[in-house]
């Protein structure tokens, strides 16, 4: 075969490779042409809009994709993803980290459900090319998705959680000091755990949930009475609790009242301890709760008073039971953990404030058992809908 025939050949498998190459790139003209017609009839003062996003404005064919997803000139599916990943190709991290969205969960916000096929490779791709746009929320939700794989694949999973905290996005910073504090998806590092709480707490983010910041200041707090990833330091740890309580976290309330109430660490103010567990105890955290009934019982810091000591008794041993097996396992393994993740007593100290509960029943008299039963129901009447979660909604992305 001469050269020339070679060269012809040649010539001829490239304009084969450009032509598809371009029909990758650009939209369908005769789609556009249709979408035209229906834009005149229906919202002619829209008609620009393809105008801007036939002349290349990225800005322009992402909100044209996300009309036609929406279904405003009539929904065209393939039409709308077409002219998002357009936009994505042109620079738009926006239309990028929603065509990701898209492929993940077949949908997005304005379409109906299952509006296309879930498809996770074509979700990877978008978010990684919004992530090189510089969207650190689609590092976090690449992680999401290693970290929710079949099977999961925890390494990569972190190595995103940490580009994206490294990014300076905060919910990725608090995702992953409580990874490191919990030995959730990598071995607990304490360290760690603090280096990324104190990140996310330097500039929280307005748009975040405030019972998030409080709870996270909380932990900071703990790390610091402890020792947990640094040198023991109380008056480190009393400054976070009392952000913390500022914020209603019943766990900073909980241990500011111990601190001051034991007065070991911090300066013996048993008044200011008992308004700090009153606080705590009203809120239905337990510990608080068995800790003003021992206060009652002794007359430590208030008035001596039984049946108040027994109605917070009964308070706090009374309630939803947590999973025997987990609370055990995980207050083993996490002794100083439990009371901030949740709202009841320890394992052992419920075995302990059980017997003392059974205890002073039957030292009191019959109408201050029943005195003491009457303000527990006063109290439970009094008490609204369990208040979320502080730990969600999440911040942002």
């Amino acid at each position: 075969m001469t050269v020339s025939i070679w060269r012809t050949l040649t010539v001829i498998a490239l304009l084969a490779a450009a032509t598809l190459a371009i029909s990758t790139h650009d939209v369908r003209a005769d789609a556009n042409d249709d979408l035209r017609k229906r834009t005149l009839q229906r919202a002619p003062q829209l008609a620009g809009l393809l105008d801007r996003a036939l002349a290349g404005s990225s800005e322009a064919q992402s909100s044209l994709g996300f009309q036609l997803l929406e279904g405003f000139y009539g929904r065209d599916v393939g039409l709308a993803v077409e002219w998002l990943e357009k936009a994505a190709r042109g620079g738009s991290r926006h239309a990028a980290y929603s065509l990701g969205l898209l492929f993940q969960f077949g949908t997005m916000i304005g379409a109906p459900a299952n509006v296309v096929p879930k498809d996770t490779a074509r979700a990877i791709h978008w978010f990684g090319k919004s992530y090189e746009l510089g969207d650190m929320c689609a590092a976090k939700r690449l992680g999401g998705i290693a970290r929710d794989g079949k099977p999961p694949d925890n390494r990569k999973a972190v190595e995103w959680f940490e580009k994206c905290a490294k990014g300076g996005e905060r919910s990725c910073q608090e995702d992953l000091a409580y990874y490191y504090l919990n030995g959730t998806l990598i071995p607990r590092d304490y360290r760690r755990s603090l280096h990324w709480m104190l990140e996310a707490l330097k500039s929280p983010d307005d748009r975040g949930y405030p019972p998030r910041v409080a709870a996270l200041q909380a932990h900071a707090g703990l790390q610091f009475e402890n020792g947990l990833g640094t040198s023991r330091n109380i008056a480190e740890a009393m400054k976070w609790y009392e952000l913390a309580a500022d914020g209603g976290d019943n766990y900073a309330l909980f241990a500011l009242g111990r601190l001051y109430g034991e007065g070991i660490d911090a300066p013996q103010d048993d008044a200011l301890a008992i308004r700090l567990l009153s606080k705590a105890a009203e809120a239905g955290y337990q510990p608080a709760q068995y800790r003003l009934a021992l206060a009652y019982l002794h007359g430590k810091g208030i008035p001596r008073d039984r049946t108040q000591a027994l109605k917070w008794l009964i308070l706090a041993t009374v309630g939803p039971e947590v999973d025997s097996s987990w609370a055990d396992e995980f207050y083993r393994e996490n002794p100083h953990l439990f009371g901030l993740l949740s709202l009841r007593l320890d394992p052992i100290m419920r075995v302990v404030a059980g017997q003392q509960l059974v205890s002073l029943r039957s030292e009191l008299e019959p109408q201050e058992v029943r005195a003491a039963e009457r303000l527990v129901a006063e109290f439970v009447a009094t008490q609204g809908p369990v208040p979320p979660s502080p730990y969600s909604p999440q911040p942002r992305c």
